[in-house]
């Protein structure tokens, strides 16, 4: 028996929200490393495409989806 397991990202740019769409829906922290890497990347660009000075916080991460 074969089964999958997919975690999807969608990013909305211009609303600063990451929505997670897990298929098993675990905990957050089995992909928190992810998360992190996103936190990291979103920074670094509205600094430097955005030049926003002050730090806008993490992305508000949504992952609460109907089934």
């Amino acid at each position: 028996m074969n089964s999958f397991h997919w975690i999807l990202f969608a990013i909305e740019i211009e609303w600063h929200r990451v929505w997670v769409y897990d298929s098993l829906r675990q905990s957050q922290e089995k992909y928190q490393d992810c998360i992190d890497l996103m936190n990291k990347a979103w920074s670094k660009y509205m600094k430097k495409h955005l030049k926003v000075k002050e730090d806008f916080g993490p992305l508000h991460i949504a992952k609460d989806f109907p089934v």
